[in-house]
């Protein structure tokens, strides 16, 4: 412990956080929560009992977890269900063991994956914050995103993310290659800014005040999720063009296939497509998804990708290759003198780990897969699409394809996938 860190190994000292947590928590008794929440006291000591079991009498070989979805997640004060989960975890040993911690069950297997390479508007791939405005080159970016420590003294801050500008400057080298040098501070110029709020409610509304011209949606259901079904029809019905992609049917597609309840308005002629999609859950795409469960014992395979299991049929084509044509056809368009010529150079046939690999990175020397993100510099020498996957394809191969279910330590830690270090 540092020299600087008042400790007592008996717990016994009233400022001891043990002792301020009973002090803290002495008050929520059976009857205060049966008053709360509803829930009979009786149920309640059964249910606590229940899970405080596998410490009975000092027992230690047993380990419990406390698994939980969106229910929690999207509480309006979930943020402290899952804290005060992660505390009891804590005091009844439940960290850092096979089998323990406290666990997020995710909707399907790419919902954080999606943020993790930039999903959101608001972020680059490794939630790297996106520049803004105000943002006039390179380093004014670095200094305004990359947190310093407010504590620098030893043990006082590990702050990581101290090496924001190692993340990014590799990641402008993977996207924009030689494109990217010091001298025009990595290709800074390239990369779009934020001025306000560009959420999907936002550029739904901008469709509906006619700002958005048309829009391609790649497993998105915005009626589904929209606080107004009918107000995300009447957007839709101004677009001049929209394509939704998408393996199952929703209101986005209901929404293209009646043209009798949603006809074209005077505005616009919204053309509609409906390409068929491969069906990217079942087996029919190849390459790596994050994330099946995310947690805070590192319990769960974050990584996993998998080969295509069967051809698909007629002529669906997976996301990444309908994103690769787009982006070709963009190319023949003309383009302003300040626009970098970049090739993104993945054959159609292999190109989930052609992506893979470039996510996790490589020495631009010696053209060798990274280790892992500790190897990131900011000299222009690594590219990486995704510092928190870096580490994930190495020169050992593709650790997202590893499948052993041997169980060395015999606690039913099966070492599958690869777990990324966000």
């Amino acid at each position: 412990m540092p020299s600087s860190v008042a400790f007592d190994i008996t717990l016994e000292h009233p400022r001891s956080v043990f002792q301020l947590l009973k002090q803290q928590y002495s008050r929520y008794t059976p009857e205060m929560v049966e008053r709360i929440t509803g829930i009979n006291k009786d149920q309640f000591i059964k249910a606590a009992d229940l899970f405080t079991s596998i410490r009975k009498d000092g027992d230690m070989k047993k380990v419990a977890t406390i698994i939980y979805a969106v229910g929690w997640t999207q509480h309006s004060f979930g943020t402290q269900i899952i804290r005060t989960a992660a505390m009891l975890q804590l005091l009844l040993g439940n960290v850092g063991r096979a089998g323990g911690g406290v666990n997020a069950l995710r909707g399907h297997s790419n919902i954080q994956g999606a943020t993790d390479v930039a999903g959101i508007f608001d972020n680059l791939p490794g939630y790297l914050k996106i520049p803004a405005v105000d943002d006039k080159d390179f380093d004014s970016w670095m200094k305004r995103i990359t947190p310093t420590s407010s504590k620098p003294s030893e043990w006082d801050s590990f702050n990581y993310y101290s090496n924001t500008p190692k993340f990014a400057v590799s990641l402008m080298k993977a996207m924009y290659g030689v494109a990217a040098t010091k001298e025009n501070h990595w290709a800074f110029d390239y990369l779009p800014k934020v001025d306000r709020e560009y959420s999907w409610a936002h550029i739904f509304d901008d469709m509906y005040q006619d700002k958005l011209k048309g829009l391609i949606a790649f497993g998105m259901n915005a009626v589904a999720i929209g606080p107004n079904s009918q107000k995300e029809y009447r957007r839709a019905q101004k677009a001049k063009f929209l394509v939704v992609c998408d393996i199952y049917p929703g209101g986005n597609q209901r929404f293209l296939a009646s043209p009798r309840h949603y006809p074209r308005t005077d505005q616009g002629h919204s053309d509609r497509s409906l390409p068929p999609a491969r069906r990217g859950l079942r087996g029919e795409k190849t390459g790596p998804s994050s994330t099946p469960r995310a947690g805070c014992n590192g319990s769960g395979p974050p990584c996993a990708s998998r080969r295509r299991e069967a051809r698909p049929g007629n002529s669906r084509r997976v996301f990444s290759e309908c994103s690769r044509a787009l982006q070709k056809r963009r190319r023949s368009l003309p383009r302003s003198d300040s626009e970098p010529d970049v090739e993104l150079h993945y054959p159609r046939q292999s190109v989930a780990f052609r992506v893979a690999k470039e996510l996790n990175g490589r020495d631009l020397a010696t053209g060798q897969q990274l280790p892992g993100f500790a190897a990131l510099k900011d000299d222009g020498t690594t590219a990486c699409g995704n510092w928190i996957w870096c580490g994930s394809w190495t020169e050992a191969g593709a650790l997202t394809q590893r499948r052993d279910n041997s169980d060395p330590s015999g606690q039913a830690s099966i070492p599958t996938g690869h777990g990324p270090g966000r």
